[in-house]
């Protein structure tokens, strides 16, 4: 049995340092069996590039994108003396995935990264990822592909497709939504404790 709260709360604070302006995701590895956390992640630019939350900017109901995404990418946009295009929402999440999709690296996949950076080692039998939102397709691959075995997360990604739990669970890989205070105990599978 293992009280997933700290992990939870562990994955929230460092979604924080996340610097996305869409969505602010969090994650952690770690051993089911010694209950200690592995690695970390949040989503976001690799160290050098501009971050997100600078390109994309939010105010209220406006919308804006700054002049410097033409570093990474071609886009044909009423920029103003300012340096911003004001934009509508549906133009600005299009715009943004397409540089999220280009230079963001998630936090499942820098969890995973950093685990492999300090040359820690693990036994991948008791191995699971702690996440503030459920996994896209990209990380459930990774996330197999490590050899994670439990994958728990606290809110729906809004484009997570039931294809990521068929996967999942066509791979062996325990997947579930958590609560804040749950409990984990593979004895008893199908019903999460309460703390």
């Amino acid at each position: 049995m293992i009280k997933l709260k700290p992990f939870i709360n562990t994955a929230r604070v460092w979604a924080e340092n996340s610097s996305c302006a869409r969505l602010k995701v969090g994650a952690c590895i770690i051993n089911m069996e010694t209950r200690r956390l592995l690695s970390i992640g949040y989503n976001g630019t690799i160290s050098g590039m501009y971050n997100c939350n600078n390109i994309f900017v939010k105010n209220g109901e406006d919308y804006y994108v700054s002049k410097d995404i033409l570093k990474y990418m071609e886009v044909d946009l009423p920029f103003e003396r300012d340096g911003f295009a004001h934009i509508d929402r549906d133009n600005w999440l299009r715009h943004h995935h397409l540089f999220s999709d280009k230079l963001e690296v998630h936090a499942e996949q820098n969890a995973i990264y950093n685990l492999i950076k300090t040359g820690a080692s693990y036994d991948t039998d008791n191995l699971a990822i702690v996440c503030t939102h459920a996994p896209c397709r990209q990380c459930a691959k990774a996330i197999a592909a490590l050899g994670i075995k439990y994958v728990f997360y606290i809110n729906e990604y809004d484009n997570n497709e039931e294809i990521v739990m068929k996967y999942f669970n066509s791979v062996g890989v325990i997947c579930r939504q958590v609560q804040d205070d749950c409990v984990y105990n593979e004895d008893e599978e199908e019903d999460f404790e309460e703390e």
